[in-house]
């Protein structure tokens, strides 16, 4: 396996590796709708926005894009291979040599430089010219890009060959046992919240005086199933069964998630732990339905006290919830994607 211990390293200036370029979108609200990828001063989704068709702004791809502004971003670099908008946040970086290998590879070591920025200390073209970045290098003393993109396949090879045993892995555990996909013989109804679910609210919680760990904390945030720092066991706190608890935002954001550890609620969070003994699946199910309420609810109109009298429509069967149809809902569709997964890594013939 190669290893960056083993190579030699080299300060470069990111001026000297790249030719910089600006884009060219300074209003966003001005885009037109289209398919070519508007690109922002996010660290999320590749810096992927939203999409448009203003070509006369387009930026070409095969390029390194670096964040120049924005709170929470600024200091990130990321490879877009694509032609895009770009907004006047960003500066593009272009040399001969690059490609989404080695350019990854450089982008990751360039981040380490994300500290040195802030929303009041921007990233101004001075600044980024003057940046410095340490990577390996051949005999000659230049950039070993070879080196680069070799090394960042190898990882992408070892990840792809975890995630395929994982991906079989799980299928083998999946047995879909009910036949029930074609929706044949199920009734629907209306039920309220509070007829399925206990209701918790989560109390205040200090973020900065918790002490770390590995039990998630839900907080309201739209990100990252809703986890904002993973805390040591808390004391006093009641710690929620993820195989019967769906967390939901109730305040900011509306937004409900199956877990996949036991876990703690936060502030402008309610848990809602199902009365009935049921299936993971069956509770992921449900927990899609209660997300899709989220078009009732804006920053000024919150559900807070009213969580339990959200309504949501589910499969019935003689009388009663028809939790195996939900489950086996999920079932097939977990299947279908890992399956899909699998076939785009294209080294498991199913």
């Amino acid at each position: 396996m190669l290893k960056i211990s083993d190579r030699k390293l080299q300060a470069f200036k990111v001026g000297k590796l790249f030719e910089i370029e600006k884009c060219k979108c300074s209003n966003a609200s001005e885009l037109k709708q289209g398919n070519i990828p508007y690109v922002g001063a996010t660290n999320k989704n590749n810096g992927t926005m939203s999409f448009c068709g203003n070509i006369e702004k387009v930026t070409k791809g095969n390029c390194i894009v670096f964040v120049c502004d924005g709170q929470g971003s600024v200091g990130y670099s990321f490879y877009k291979s694509e032609s895009f908008v770009g907004s006047t946040t960003l500066k593009v970086g272009r040399n001969k040599f690059i490609n989404k290998y080695n350019a990854l590879f450089i982008t990751t070591a360039l981040d380490k430089n994300r500290i040195i920025y802030s929303f009041g200390y921007k990233r101004n073209e001075e600044r980024l010219k003057n940046e410095t970045v340490f990577l390996p290098v051949d005999k000659k003393g230049n950039p070993d890009y070879d080196f680069m993109e070799q090394f960042i396949k190898e990882r992408e090879e070892i990840k792809r060959k975890e995630y395929l045993e994982y991906a079989k892995k799980k299928l083998n555990e999946i047995e879909v046992t009910i036949s029930k996909t074609n929706g044949g013989g199920v009734e629907y109804k209306v039920v309220r919240l509070k007829e399925l679910f206990d209701i918790y609210t989560g109390g205040d919680l200090i973020i900065s005086k918790i002490k770390k760990g590995d039990v998630p904390v839900v907080s309201h945030t739209a990100l990252n199933n809703g986890i904002s720092i993973y805390a040591d066991l808390i004391a006093g706190r009641k710690l929620f069964n993820y195989k019967k608890t769906i967390s939901l935002a109730d305040r900011g954001n509306f937004k409900a998630y199956a877990q996949v550890r036991d876990f703690y609620i936060g502030t402008r969070v309610k848990a809602l732990e199902i009365k009935e003994d049921i299936n993971y699946y069956a509770l992921i199910f449900l927990s899609q339905l209660i997300d899709k309420q989220s078009v009732k609810f804006s920053y000024g109109y919150n559900a807070c006290d009213n969580t339990g009298n959200i309504k949501i429509v589910i499969p019935y069967n003689n009388g009663k919830p028809d939790y195996s149809y939900m489950s086996e809902l999920i079932k097939t569709e977990v299947i279908d994607k890992y399956k899909q997964y699998m076939s785009y890594c294209g080294k498991f013939n199913l």
